[in-house]
């Protein structure tokens, strides 16, 4: 198990780990169960919508023929498209034997050994047009990001799908990724901690840098890198309270109307200071290493939220390969 720069996790760090990786696969391997309920709820209220935005691609006869059952199409995040796993970790496909692998569905052209990002996840998988949908929806949220690779043969244009969708229909897209990310990196349900608890080695390094710098230490600042998997553990950690939109500036207000709180935690910027009492009772910023170990130092949180959601990660998206004369005429999705 590997931290974000490559080193390996040990210790109670990775106990931790481990302990959210288990509490998420569940007992089987299969997912948490409660979670599982919760997902099959969540899709169910982005079905009409799904159906919707994929009509404009594939034809009816398709779309009715996407699920899990024997004869449908479903689709993994593999070489072949099919289901693989090593979930003992010895190299080879849990199912077939064979060597894991020739099933890792990697960039065209990519360097694994230097980019480890070019490698799908194995566990990434289409199986009902909601994760069609979403899936499309992702591509959609992620190319305001890409314009310098908008250009000649790589040339896409996903708003083309969206923008015949009223507001509110398509806030469901958002709604169902906010849904979702509340269950598996923030609160989740009552119960349970492990959710957020993975967060805590995070939070104990925050501290310690802070009464490092206190006690004389040279490091004025600690600057972090990092993506929502990280922050909104973080938040429901510290239990961060959520500002309701109408104290935000006008332009977050109205981009944060049809919001979850969750949502807010997908573009943020988490900040921690030192606050020093001054003898009028008020509290000002401390600019310069604080050396008297007998003053009182506050440690204080604050969030700022950005005016749309727009991850900051590149998403390695899965493009299946759908049958011939199952697509649209004018669509620009390419059957095989």
């Amino acid at each position: 198990m590997k931290n974000p720069d490559g080193s390996t996790k040990h210790g109670l760090v990775y106990d931790i780990a481990q302990q959210y990786t288990d509490f998420i696969d569940g007992a089987d391997g299969e997912g948490n169960a409660i979670i599982g309920a919760a997902m099959d709820y969540i899709e169910s209220k982005g079905e009409d919508v799904s159906r919707a935005l994929l009509s404009q691609i594939f034809t009816t006869e398709f779309l009715d023929n996407i699920g899990k059952d024997k004869g449908q199409y479903s689709w993994y995040n593999t070489s072949d498209g099919k289901k693989h796993a090593d979930k003992d970790g010895d190299g080879l496909d849990d199912k077939s034997g064979q060597d894991i692998n020739l099933f890792w569905n990697d960039a065209p052209g990519a360097d694994i050994s230097k980019d480890k990002n070019a490698r799908g996840d194995m566990g990434k998988k289409i199986t009902s047009e909601v994760d069609a949908a979403m899936d499309l929806y992702n591509l959609y949220i992620i190319a305001a990001d890409m314009q310098e690779e908008n250009t000649g043969s790589h040339t896409f244009d996903f708003d083309q799908y969206f923008e015949h969708l009223d507001a509110n229909t398509a806030n469901v897209f958002a709604w169902i990724l906010d849904a979702e990310d509340f269950y598996e990196k923030g609160p989740g349900y009552e119960g349970q901690s492990q959710t957020y608890s993975i967060a805590q080695p995070l939070l104990d390094d925050f501290f310690a840098s802070i009464d490092e710098r206190v006690a004389g230490g040279t490091t004025a600042a600690t600057f972090r890198f990092a993506h929502a998997e990280t922050i909104m553990p973080f938040a429901a950690l510290i239990k961060q309270p959520v500002r309701s939109s109408k104290h935000l500036p006008s332009p977050i207000r109205k981009a944060t109307t049809m919001c979850s709180p969750i949502r807010t935690m997908h573009g943020a910027a988490r900040m921690s200071r030192l606050w020093q009492p001054t003898s009028n009772g008020m509290s000002r910023h401390v600019q310069e290493p604080i050396r008297a170990p007998e003053k009182r130092i506050h440690r204080w949180f604050a969030c700022s939220t950005t005016s749309r959601k727009s991850p900051s990660m590149t998403v390695a998206c899965l493009l299946p390969t759908v049958p011939t004369g199952t697509r649209k005429a004018n669509s620009s999705v390419a059957s095989a």
